[in-house]
């Protein structure tokens, strides 16, 4: 017969470290990788909810079939330890019996299919082991060692977001919704008042327009005033002069004369008075001439001084256009510098939006994934508890079946222990 198996092996099973010292012949190192296997298939039905009567005949099968086995393995191996002790060797009647055994032992062996004792715990109550050296371990640790079922492993560059990292993104969310608002804010009042100036400068350049235009025909009917009083003035001096001219004539004729008689004399002297008056009458128009054309003189300098100040008027409305068309270029620069940061504050401010639905919908994805570990853990924890009970049942049992001392009291322990579990698993259900 080979050596026993001694193992010392700290293992993980759902997150709980367990250390355990099994001692095994090979036989029930072959049972317990059955276990393994039956009681995986266990924890699939559990999860598959069928019915409790199918349940209660598969732990009923699985109860009988490993204390069968365990059973009859121990006896197998404790026949040669009890007639090496009490030196007595064995009876023709007990060969038969052994016989028997060795084939249901086999079969036993073969249909288990089993669960893994990975799942005790360190509180489980063990059976006193002989301590022995630690040999030939790695065969029972790499079939005792199960990878946890339903752990969830995040994908590749996947990153949960604290709480901290959360806040800070709704903090900066809202400051830039405030940014964004006071943005249009000031977006808006400077429409206001680009409105309100375009309006107000529109309105003084109608104005400056209609002054100037007023001005410009005043000027002109002036300009056309002054050259028709000119020309009257130029035209009635030609007059005088002519007429002056035919007076000194008919004067140098009246004086050259020869003296005619006392009518002649008369209607000379009737020309003479005639002349005279003439004269003065011509001097009189002329200096009425005169004064008239100072004072048109003196209406041209006031027209072209008020034109003068009119023209520099005209300069000063038009600098003020020029500035206030400077000053409108600027407001619409700033106000498309406006337009281009609020775009892109738009666009940051969508980004923000996209990330935070995103962000939500991660944080409803890693609830429902944090839900369903929690319904895995509690049917784990559940499986694990179950287990741990029939193990506890189970190493109990065996150790009753190993201080038996005759096959009848053996089927009493599996027959008392068959109905105790059908009871514990009816009320587990």
């Amino acid at each position: 017969m080979d050596s026993p198996i001694t193992s010392v092996e700290s293992f993980r099973f759902l997150g709980t470290t367990i250390t355990q010292d099994l001692k095994w012949e090979p036989t029930i190192s072959s049972l317990i990788k059955k276990a393994q296997q039956r009681m995986y298939f266990l924890r699939q039905l559990r999860k598959a909810k069928l019915p409790a009567q199918m349940l209660v005949q598969f732990y009923t099968a699985i109860i009988e079939s490993i204390l069968t086995s365990s059973s009859s393995g121990r006896k197998v191996r404790k026949e040669p330890d009890s007639s090496a002790s009490s030196h007595k060797p064995p009876t023709d009647g007990d060969a038969p019996e052994r016989a028997g055994q060795a084939p249901e032992l086999e079969d036993s062996f073969f249909n288990c299919d089993s669960a893994s004792l990975s799942s005790f715990s360190l509180d489980t109550p063990s059976l006193p082991r002989k301590p022995r050296s630690q040999e030939d371990t790695d065969s029972l640790v790499s079939n005792c060692t199960l990878v946890p079922e339903a752990i969830y492993l995040p994908p590749a560059g996947h990153r949960l977001v604290s709480h901290s990292e959360w806040d800070s993104l709704h903090a900066q969310l809202s400051d830039l919704q405030a940014e964004v608002t006071r943005l249009e804010s000031e977006k808006e009042n400077l429409e206001r008042d680009l409105d309100t100036q375009t309006n107000q400068t529109h309105k003084q350049m109608s104005a400056l327009q209609t002054q100037v235009e007023t001005s410009e025909s005043l000027l002109q009917d002036l300009h056309k005033s002054f050259s028709q009083s000119q020309s009257a003035v130029q035209s009635r001096l030609v007059e005088l002069s002519l007429s002056q001219r035919k007076v000194q004539v008919k004067l140098s004729r009246l004086k050259g004369g020869e003296v005619e008689e006392g009518p002649v004399e008369a209607s000379a002297l009737v020309t003479t008075l005639q002349g005279a008056h003439c004269e003065e009458r011509l001097r009189i128009e002329i200096v009425n001439l005169k004064e008239q054309l100072d004072a048109q003189t003196e209406e041209n300098e006031v027209l072209e001084v008020q034109f003068s100040s009119l023209k520099t008027e005209t300069e000063r409305i038009q600098a003020q256009k020029e500035q206030f068309q400077d000053e409108l270029l600027l407001c619409r620069t700033e106000l498309e510098a406006l337009r281009v940061a609020l775009s892109h504050v738009q666009g940051s401010n969508k980004s923000l939006a996209s990330d935070k639905a995103t962000l939500q919908q991660q944080c409803l994805d890693l609830r429902s994934q944090v839900i369903s570990l929690r319904s895995q853990v509690d049917t784990s924890q559940t499986v694990q508890r179950d287990f741990v009970q029939l193990s506890q049942a189970l190493q109990v049992k065996l150790e009753l079946i190993r201080q038996a001392k005759s096959l009848e009291q053996v089927r009493e322990i599996m027959e008392d222990s068959v109905s105790e579990d059908l009871e514990r698993v009816e009320k587990a259900l």
